[in-house]
């Protein structure tokens, strides 16, 4: 194996102070619960999300990663990278001239989160604990943000279903539907109509659904958002000024498609890039940059945004998997020929 790059990690000193021979280090999960996993001094991010997926009985490790989160930022860790060199990243990007302090880890609060990254092979109802631990509460919050472009009645049928997740069946809770609007409706829709119109269809759909239970109610959810073609995207707000055909401020959304850009305020689609036409990409401080090769030339396309690294991390990591999928696929050739 690769040495470590960096000193053992507290948590590795502990365990050796203590003769202990196991370490083991909580994981969050996007559901809100937490379990414990063992990692060695040698575990890799790869091997660490194998065994995560493992313990919880996924249908497959495939398309989960692993996360730092540090006050507000969430950093991705490198697959390749083992554990506890990754848990000791530097605290900031430097200034200049300045020197990178290390982080001390039991200095500063982190959690280490597991959750789906790449959406492919989702289908709803086809594995249920990753539908329930990651897909649900992973696309709950993108709905209710406003990413999607949805119906009236669409919206209706899944406050009906988020509605039932919050109260199950206990219909005293109907009051509180105008007070719960910002956990049912996607925020920008929220306005289009007064709370006790919301209230009654909401009602309304909520009673055509009777007999399902809360679980079911969740799949019911992604069943239905499933079809939609921003389902399994991240989106990103960011800034440009190189396309003047496009608005200043655009929705930068990953699928498993490729690269899009959407206006924020119509939800009209602008382009589409897959990832077979984007030929560079790169991030450095809060600018993202990518070239796209069309029929006639080269396009150069930069946007300013705060996560221009996590941008960069999410492509890298679709465009290596297409590349696994390739090798995998791709006949072997005759030995004997």
């Amino acid at each position: 194996k690769e040495p470590r790059k960096l000193p053992p990690h507290q948590a590795e000193v502990d365990a050796i102070q203590q003769d202990s021979t196991k370490i083991f280090h909580k994981v969050h999960l996007p559901n809100e619960t937490d379990i414990l996993v063992e990692v060695s001094s040698t575990t890799t991010n790869r091997e660490l999300r194998y065994s995560i997926a493992a313990q919880l009985s996924l249908s497959s490790p495939e398309g989960y990663g692993l996360y730092m989160k540090v006050t507000h930022k969430m950093v991705s860790l490198d697959e390749d990278q083992y554990f506890f060199d990754n848990l000791r990243l530097p605290a900031d990007v430097p200034k200049k001239g300045k020197k990178v302090k290390e982080v001390n880890p039991s200095n500063v609060l982190f959690l280490v989160i597991f959750r789906r990254k790449l959406w492919f092979n989702v289908i709803p109802g086809k594995d249920l604990v990753a539908d329930l631990t990651f897909h649900f509460p992973q696309e709950v919050p993108r709905y209710l943000r406003g990413y999607h472009s949805c119906t009236k009645e669409d919206m209706f049928n899944l406050g009906g279903l988020l509605f039932r997740v919050a109260v199950d069946s206990d219909r005293s809770q109907f009051v509180m539907i105008p007070r719960m609007l910002n956990e049912l409706i996607p925020a920008d829709q929220i306005q289009i109509m007064l709370p006790e119109e919301w209230k009654k269809n909401i009602i309304s759909s909520y009673n055509r659904q009777s007999g399902i239970t809360v679980q079911e109610a969740k799949i019911a959810f992604l069943t239905e958002i499933s079809s939609w073609p921003t389902f399994g995207s991240s989106f990103f707000d960011v800034k440009q000024t190189c396309e003047p055909d496009y608005p200043n401020i655009l929705w930068f959304t990953i699928s498993k498609k490729g690269v899009s850009l959407i206006h924020p305020k119509t939800k009209e689609l602008q382009v589409m890039h897959p990832f077979n036409r984007i030929i560079e990409y790169s991030s450095r401080g809060n600018f993202f940059q990518m070239t796209i090769r069309t029929l006639v030339k080269s396009v150069i396309f930069v946007c300013e945004t705060s996560q221009a690294s996590t941008i960069e991390d999410l492509i890298k990591s679709y465009v290596r998997m297409y590349e696994e999928q390739k090798q995998i696929t791709r006949p072997r050739k005759n030995m004997f020929f």
